[in-house]
């Protein structure tokens, strides 16, 4: 009597040669007897039904002739078989290796939505494997052993600066997923430098709701990919820019560490300031101490002079220096309005240069914090 098996859904830890077993008995049909109608040695059948031979399409075409069972069964039945075995391999080797996954912040990950939320050690490290891209735990060790400190110019404030590397390497891929889903245009240099008045006047706006979409939308333009990501412990990180290769594809990185208005824009036109200024190279901003290397005192510059115009800045602070005249709230507000900016820019800028203490006019500056909905 014939087996009709058309739809299958086997345990996968039925082994071939166990259900080609089941079949002979079936049929009353022995091994020497298969081997006979098949057309192969008695060793090729013994192997078979032991399960040191797969099988292949040519004996799953055999076998549906001589047991009228379809080629595609016993193909589906082999595929699931060895996909249990892989996974049964995968599981114990990265069981061996869970207490790598203590290096990365998983949970602030996961709740950033990095990664999916679970405790178990193995789920998080296979996550980790898909987070970042890779197919094997020896891959993913290659890549996130890589101290980035050394990929890029970093600024901190002292040697001994406390700083994760496994927590900024997640934070840059996060940034990089999230880059490559943003459709831009090639990069232009001088048709970013055409459009600086149009970044500049997104300052003016202080909901990140409205001018972080603009802002992708003209950075996209001009072959820029913009993206928010938010600090993990650790990463210390204020912004990143980076390259996209071989695509002519830039990313600017920004993480609201300091959470304010004049800061996430300061930040922004220093990293843009190296993509104007310095020729592909990637720079990390990892705390607020600048001037660690004559680049990242030029991008500060180029930064400080777009948001304020030198010609402007110079001539408001002789003008009061001149008169005494105190700097108040509404010495501020009159100022950005005439050269077209936030209050708040102004305000830092006073209060970096040492004119007025941090403490000052703080009702003044715009703060922010991250929700479930990236920005508030």
């Amino acid at each position: 009597m014939a087996i009709k098996m058309y739809k299958i859904t086997p345990d996968y830890t039925t082994k071939p040669g166990d259900t080609l077993r089941d079949s002979l008995e079936s049929l009353s049909m022995t091994q020497a007897e298969l081997a006979e109608r098949m057309g192969i040695t008695r060793k090729h059948a013994s192997e078979l039904l032991t399960g040191k031979s797969r099988i292949t399409p040519q004996t799953a075409n055999q076998l549906e002739f001589v047991l009228d069972v379809p080629a595609k069964y016993w193909l589906a039945l082999q595929g699931q078989y060895d996909e249990f075995l892989e996974k049964t391999r995968q599981d114990e080797e990265l069981a061996n290796h869970v207490k790598y996954v203590k290096k990365f912040p998983y949970n602030a990950m996961a709740k950033n939505g990095f990664v999916p939320a679970t405790k178990d050690r193995t789920e998080q490290l296979k996550n980790l494997l898909r987070f970042f891209r890779v197919s094997s735990f020896e891959t993913f060790v290659d890549q996130t052993s890589q101290n980035p400190l050394l990929v890029g110019a970093f600024r901190s404030s002292a040697p001994k600066f406390d700083l994760d590397t496994f927590a900024l390497h997640a934070w840059l891929q996060e940034g990089t997923i999230l880059a490559s889903k943003i459709t831009t245009h090639q990069f232009n240099a001088n048709l970013l430098n055409e459009k600086l008045p149009e970044f500049r006047a997104l300052v003016q706006l202080t909901n990140p709701r409205d001018f972080m979409p603009k802002l992708q939308v003209l950075a996209a333009s001009v072959g820029i990919a913009v993206v928010a990501v938010p600090e993990l412990p650790k990463s210390r990180v204020s912004g990143a820019t980076r390259w996209l290769s071989p695509f002519p594809k830039a990313i600017i990185e920004l993480s609201f560490r300091h959470k304010s208005h004049d800061s996430f824009w300061f930040t922004f036109f220093h990293e843009l300031g190296h993509l104007v200024l310095h020729n592909k190279i990637p720079f990390f901003s990892v705390n607020r101490s600048y001037g660690q290397t004559i680049e990242e005192q030029q991008a500060d510059a180029w930064a400080t002079n777009i948001l304020i115009p030198k010609k402007d800045w110079h001539a408001f602070i002789t003008s009061h220096n001149t008169t005494n005249q105190p700097i108040d709230e509404a010495v501020i507000i009159a100022f950005s309005k005439k050269i077209q900016t936030h209050p708040d820019i102004i305000l830092g800028r006073l209060q970096n240069a040492g004119i007025l203490d941090y403490s000052q006019f703080s009702t003044m500056r715009v703060h922010y914090h991250w929700s479930s909905e990236k920005n508030d």
